[in-house]
């Protein structure tokens, strides 16, 4: 894994960027390198000379780069701009997978990847992961001050505004003694004048936060001072450069002065107070309290745990325009701009793997019995399956039919009762060296990605075409379906018929908690197709819809029935229905009865199949 750490440089944002990205890569080795514009065309923007000046130390163990080169590529791409402007996420998208930290621009919900270690606003979309405990908090303690004596004034490392001299003189005309007052400097910090005599100038710290503990209250801005210096136990005030600040300041919990000019009024109110009126909220104290440091890692170890391999576009029509539809911690669903494809990114490094176990452990945990004991059931499935799609085929003696996943080959069994001439694939070899052993039907090991009909099967296969292609819970699995699509459509000639099934995400399941219906979709269902959207979707890749049969209707997960999820044909490709109670109420079964009925009529299954033709070539 290689990384492209992205700070602001924005002189308005201060230097809290900037060593937060010089500490990740300093912790993230030297397959980590920080970007500093060598020569920033805005006045407004810090220069790669002014910030190793500022950082010596930090900017000499870590790879600086000045300028990225048109070709260059990373794994991950951490962008901790606080807001990316308009256009910039589209320009790093194609250095590699982009990961925003604190975003808070307008692009923040077609961010790949979203991680927050500070609050937001009211209103802004959540993110991935939200956990003040990755920020890298001090080891060194103390107990909550039963009163004022020492206090810290800092204002990060620069101080634009000049709040820092401002809280100083605001808290000496309150009554403290200047020599019981410090002011941190930051690094990009001009120095102050005008101060007291008495008051400490303390020099800039690289490691300020095991300094904190010292004080007995720390007066400083929303950011990551202020929640180093709750986990150390102090009593914290923040001042806010902006309303923004102020806000997320009060949405966090922390007592507050107000936006630029300190408020006399709220100080003396946290006074009147006595030592609680200084304390974060319990939800604040709660949220750090989970995390301490070393106990679940830190942002770095988050950082390495992430998968950059899948590219941040639709994996149907290849666009990069996309707006995140729901966030969970490994994953993201998008809803593309350009096709409308429901889609999901999965960044995390947990994929399903599809050996001998899953058809016999995993499958019996779903379905209460294994793959081969439910095989009845799938040939009967398949039978009825095939009785759609054969007339669809026409007139051909002996079609060849293609079953992408093909698994221990119950639908190709039923395929070669009905005439065809039947072959199948799947990624697990235990399956097709069983396909081929037992039920004697060819088939192959190996992704579909890489399948070549010719090496495959040899002249069995006239051409490398086959009449039909099959694919039943299978489409959803594929993290390029267009491409897949592209596949298909070379292998059949024009009329031949591609069917497949899969989760409907128009079902009563995700009409009614859409949500949850995608938190609980599998790690590796990369795609949510839609009955409405299909025909739409496929004429891109030259197939014309025939028929869309709704299936998997489950009247227990309609809302106001309740009940047991049964297992069934709700998108593992199992062979049967759910079953009724024994001996149900007689409302419950005539509810059940009509909600059945009525997800019938409106296509409200948990699954669909399709059967398409191909029209044209693409």
């Amino acid at each position: 894994m290689n990384y492209l750490l992205v700070p602001s440089v924005r002189r308005s944002d201060g230097s809290g960027h900037i060593r937060r990205c010089l500490a990740l890569a300093k912790r993230l080795g030297p397959d980590a390198a920080v970007f500093l514009p060598g020569k920033p065309e805005d006045a407004d923007f810090r220069s790669a000379s002014e910030i190793r000046s500022a950082f010596p130390e930090d900017c000499a163990s870590s790879r600086i780069v000045e300028a990225i080169p048109s070709g260059a590529r990373w794994d991950l791409v951490v962008l901790d701009l606080r807001k990316t402007p308009a256009g910039v996420l589209r320009s790093f998208d194609a250095k590699g997978l982009v990961v925003g930290l604190d975003e808070g621009g307008s692009d923040r919900a077609s961010f790949p990847h979203l991680v927050d270690t500070l609050g937001t606003p009211p209103g802004t979309a959540a993110a991935n992961l939200t956990d003040p405990g990755l920020l890298e908090l001090p080891v060194n303690k103390r107990d909550f001050p039963e009163r004022i004596d020492r206090v810290l004034v800092s204002f990060g490392g620069a101080d634009l505004e000049g709040l820092g001299p401002a809280a100083v003189l605001f808290l000496v005309g309150r009554g403290f003694e200047p020599a019981s007052v410090t002011l941190q400097l930051g690094a990009l910090a001009s120095a102050p004048r005008g101060l007291p005599a008495g008051v400490e100038i303390l020099a800039p710290r690289p490691t300020l936060r095991e300094e904190l503990f010292r004080y007995d209250l720390v007066v400083t801005q929303y950011g990551l001072t202020a929640y180093e210096a709750t986990w150390a136990g102090c009593a914290v005030l923040l001042l806010a450069p902006s309303p923004y600040h102020d806000l997320i300041a009060r949405r966090s919990g922390f007592a507050r002065l107000g936006s630029r000019r300190p408020r006399a009024s709220a100080f003396a109110r946290y006074l009147k107070a006595g030592r609680d009126g200084f304390r974060p909220t319990r939800a604040l104290a709660g949220s750090a309290s989970r995390t301490r440091p070393g106990a679940r890692g830190d942002l770095a170890s988050l950082l390495e745990g992430l998968d950059g391999s899948h590219a941040a576009v639709c994996p149907l029509c290849g666009s990069g325009d996309r707006k995140a539809v729901a966030r969970y911690t490994g994953k993201t669903y998008f809803c593309c701009s350009s096709c409308g494809m429901l889609w999901m990114l999965n960044v995390a490094r947990n994929k399903i793997d599809y050996r001998k176990e899953y058809f016999f452990e995993e499958y019996k945990k779903q379905y209460g019995k294994t793959y081969l004991e439910d095989f009845p059931n799938l040939v009967a499935m398949a039978d009825r399956r095939l009785a759609l799609l054969s007339p669809l085929v026409g007139q051909v003696a002996s079609p060849s039919i293609l079953d992408v996943g093909c698994a221990y080959g119950a639908f190709l069994s039923a395929a070669r009762e009905r005439g065809f001439t039947a072959f199948g694939m799947d990624v697990s070899e235990d399956a097709a060296s069983w396909v081929r052993k037992e039920l004697s039907i060819d088939a192959v090991a190996g992704p579909f990605e890489d399948f070549d009909p010719v090496t495959a099967f040899g002249g069995r296969v006239k051409g490398g075409m086959f009449d039909a292609v099959s694919l039943w819970y299978v489409i959803e699995h594929f993290p390029d379906v267009g491409s897949v699509l592209a596949r298909i459509n070379r292998m059949l000639p024009v009329g031949g018929v591609l069917a497949f099934s899969t989760p409907s995400g128009e079902g009563i399941s995700a009409r009614a908690r859409f949500r949850d219906f995608l938190k609980k979709s599998p790690d590796d269902h990369y795609t949510v197709w839609e009955p409405s959207g299909v025909s739409r979707l496929l004429a891109r890749y030259g197939f014309s819809v025939k028929r869309v049969v709704s299936t998997g209707h489950h009247p227990e997960r309609f809302p106001f029935l309740g009940g047991r999820r049964g297992g069934g044909d709700d998108g593992a490709g199992p062979g049967t229905e759910p079953q009724s109670p024994a001996n149900p109420s007689l409302p419950v079964s005539a509810a059940r009865s009509c909600a059945r009925a009525a997800s019938v009529v409106f296509r409200l299954g948990d699954t669909f199949e399709v059967y398409a033709t191909k029209e044209r070539e693409v």
